[in-house]
């Protein structure tokens, strides 16, 4: 572990420790209730990184120091994890400001002959350094030896991108809603592979899914029934590898979350789903006609609606082998049905 790390580490358990003191007996105890907000408060002094933050995973400690019964312990907490937002969300532009730009016009890196005698060099089929290559080859795929570069318009969303958005969620203090919360999160993130999606706020959305989730299914706090079965259904649908289309949708604003609130399972299915179930529900619809494939026309039955005498009738074993068989007639005129033995 770094120093920083070490150190952060250091810090957050003695603040846990005293936090567990103070609030260990019927009343709060003064001091220890001092020493983790003091704690706290060297914490914010230490400087922060968001590979410090995934390495520790002490954020979702300091998480839970929001609920203690102690309000000096709960304010340091969440003042402690405000500095840390900050920290993460100026690190971004950082890292980019930070970044060389290679010139267009940059001359050609000189590179060693591997083709003659053996000189010192890249062995055949290495990766070559991109700044090298003419500009007509960067388009070409790598070689499998070369490491896949990332584009813009593809990119995979890291671990520590995730860790340090979570660390930004408004805590509520209820620790389903904050898990659900979470999750919505995670799972919209997934979606942030291109330009458009990534300068979309995916913690802001998942919270507003969130928050209009409990205000839509949640009329009593003391059954939450109705608002976890629809956040199985939102968040399986979300984090569904196979429907980007819905993710980009919820995280871009195509759909409100009062809309998504309202969707059917069906509804937020991928295209590829919803395709299975139309080819079932055809094939059921085959099955249940098929039966009626097979009809005859007829005049020996009398419509008691409009005493016509077009029918068509086919015969069924609803009933015992020794029963009779079942005869269903329909009126071709006024579409009457009616049945008998």
């Amino acid at each position: 572990m770094s120093g920083a790390g070490a150190e952060v580490v250091r810090l957050f358990e003695k603040a846990s420790t005293a936090a567990n003191a103070a609030g260990a007996g019927d009343s709060l105890v003064a001091s220890e209730e001092s020493r983790a907000a003091d704690a706290l408060q060297q914490l914010q002094k230490v400087s922060i990184s968001t590979a410090v933050l995934v390495e520790t995973q002490v954020a979702k400690k300091v998480r839970r120091l929001i609920k203690h019964p102690s309000r000096k312990i709960s304010a340091a907490a969440q003042a402690l994890l405000d500095t840390w937002k900050k920290a993460v969300v100026a690190e971004g532009p950082a890292k980019s400001a930070a970044t060389p730009q290679v010139p267009n016009d940059a001359p050609d890196r000189a590179q060693p002959n591997t083709n003659e005698g053996n000189s010192v060099g890249k062995p055949m089929g290495s990766a070559t350094d991109a700044g090298a290559l003419p500009e007509g080859e960067l388009a070409e795929p790598p070689s499998p030896s070369g490491a896949a570069a990332e584009t813009p318009m593809s990119r995979a969303v890291s671990r520590e991108e995730v860790e340090a958005a979570l660390a930004g969620v408004e805590v509520i203090g209820v620790e389903l809603r904050d898990k659900l919360r979470g999750n919505i999160v995670e799972a919209l993130m997934m979606a942030q592979v291109d330009a458009r999606t990534c300068a979309c706020n995916a913690v802001a959305v998942g919270t507003a899914v969130e928050a209009e989730l409990y205000k839509q299914f949640v009329k009593d706090a003391r059954d939450m029934s109705l608002y976890k079965a629809k956040y199985r259904s939102i968040h399986f649908n979300l984090k569904d590898k196979n429907n980007p289309d819905l993710r980009n949708r919820v995280l871009t604003g195509g759909v409100s979350p009062a809309r998504l609130m309202t969707m059917t399972a069906e509804e937020m299915a991928s295209d590829e789903k919803k395709y299975q179930i139309k080819l079932i529900r055809d094939k059921a619809m085959f099955e249940a006609d098929r039966s009626m494939k097979n009809v005859a026309s007829t005049d020996q039955f009398k419509c008691g609606r409009c005493k016509q005498r077009k029918c068509t009738y086919f015969q069924m074993q609803t009933r015992s082998a020794d029963e009779p068989m079942t005869t269903f007639v329909t009126c071709t005129v006024c579409q009457k049905r009616w049945k008998f033995c």
